[in-house]
């Protein structure tokens, strides 16, 4: 396409000493890359752009791309420090804000710095109502969750259910850590009332099969106390 017939020109102007094509060719290039998923190669072009332009709203978008390249190449470390940065730039929108808070929430959360991580995926959740404020929501769940806060996992499980109700496969997850909260609060008939919502509810995939799983060890767990009272 004619993706693949600007590409070698691009690479041209990118090989030459820094011109006034420089930046728009550098954009371009990663985004092709970003698209391939060639993370490596695309986080390359954005850190170059990023070190390169004088354009504040250009430096930004390489910013936001050496950060989800980095997310999606495991460098958590990296995630978090351009991130932070792009969160200090001047006049951002607030659905950049959103995105940088997501980004450097869930690394933060890969790393197990599931306090710092909750402040950052809250302010998303709040205020991004699309996938990515569902999926910030559920790891809000998760850090609370992580952290032992039973009755705030048990309020973020909610706050999803109510906020995030279109997108079932996070409400269906959520549902399924609410039963461990349960569990965890010795009300073994509200975890398995939980569970089997789910299983009734969730066509399949990931969320009933660990529903499925769950609620098979607390029966096989009952069963055996059952045995060793009697």
């Amino acid at each position: 396409g004619r993706a693949s017939e600007t590409k070698p020109y691009l690479e041209y102007i990118v090989s030459q000493p820094d011109n006034d094509y420089t930046d728009n060719a550098l954009l371009k290039l990663a985004g092709m890359e970003k698209n391939a998923e060639n993370y490596q190669k695309a986080a390359e072009y954005y850190q170059r752009l990023m070190q390169i332009t004088e354009n504040q709203k250009i430096k930004a978008q390489a910013m936001e791309g050496v950060m989800i390249c980095q997310y999606k190449l495991g460098n958590y470390d990296d995630v978090i420090t351009t991130g932070n940065a792009l969160a200090a730039m001047p006049n951002l929108q607030q659905n950049k804000k959103n995105l940088t808070n997501y980004y450097v929430g869930k690394a933060m959360y890969q790393k197990g710095e599931y306090r710092p991580a909750l402040v950052k995926l809250e302010a998303c959740s709040h205020k991004e109502r699309s996938e990515m404020g569902a999926d910030a929501a559920y790891h809000v769940v998760l850090c609370n969750w992580k952290l032992g806060n039973l009755d705030e996992t048990e309020e973020s499980v909610f706050y999803i259910s109510d906020n995030f109700s279109s997108y079932s496969y996070y409400v269906a997850m959520s549902f399924v850590t609410l039963a461990d909260v349960y569990v965890a609060k010795d009300n073994v008939f509200q975890a398995k009332e939980t569970l089997k919502s789910v299983i009734d509810n969730y066509p399949g995939g990931e969320p009933k099969e660990l529903a499925q799983r769950k609620l098979a060890e607390i029966m096989n767990n009952e069963s055996n106390n059952e045995e060793d009272a009697e």
